[in-house]
């Protein structure tokens, strides 16, 4: 592999907002972080959009269909290799709409209220 060459792992995620409620799912049987919450999220694949890796990851993770223009991007955030075992870049999108109220599949659905934000909140549970 050439020296020079620029390795990048890059991260998309979901916000799903409801009634004042954020949609978060537990981790498991992952090998990470297992016990602790955090958005729907996943890699992108080479050479795949990122909206589209989107909705494939949220219909593996929890079976809730979105369309590529239900999500909405919200937010970047780049991570340095020198803080990390590589560069890294995650791509945050808001989810407008979607199907479906979703299933257990690798993770389990949680809510917290974020009525109070952007004020601090009591969190009973680890978040990602």
């Amino acid at each position: 592999m050439n020296k020079h060459a620029l390795k990048i792992k890059i991260a998309v995620l979901a916000y799903f907002e409801k009634d004042g409620k954020v949609l978060l799912q537990k981790r498991k049987n992952t090998g990470w972080r297992d016990g602790w919450y955090g958005l729907v999220a996943g890699h992108v694949d080479e050479g795949e959009p990122y909206k589209l890796a989107l909705c494939r990851e949220i219909k593996e993770e929890t079976g809730v269909d979105v369309v590529e223009e239900d999500l909405e991007f919200a937010h970047f955030l780049s991570i340095p290799s020198k803080i990390s075992d590589c560069d890294r870049q995650y791509f945050y999108f808001t989810v407008k709409n979607w199907k479906g109220e979703g299933k257990e599949s690798r993770s389990t659905w949680s809510r917290i209220n974020v009525s109070n934000w952007p004020g601090s909140i009591n969190c009973p549970f680890l978040i990602i």
